[in-house]
């Protein structure tokens, strides 16, 4: 399983590279493959729902890292 921490750190790398502090998942998962990341993309999208403060109430374990602000884009806290 993707580590919350791996996703939290790709999303600062393209905050700072970005200078936009919105993000999709998509951008998320070019990051975590260029970083050599053999992780799913499912699991990727999976864990990111989990570090939203939005995310689903089924999720055992969440993580208020993001925002979802809406069409597939989040926010770093």
């Amino acid at each position: 399983m993707v580590t919350h921490r791996e996703i939290l750190h790709a999303a600062r790398l393209l905050v700072e590279i970005t200078g936009n502090n919105e993000f999709t998942p998509e951008e998320i998962i070019v990051v975590l493959k260029c970083a050599g990341s053999s992780h799913p993309e499912t699991d990727i999208r999976t864990e990111m729902r989990r570090c939203s403060v939005d995310s689903p109430k089924h999720h055992y374990t969440t993580y208020d890292y993001f925002e979802d602000i809406g069409r597939g884009r989040y926010r770093l806290r």
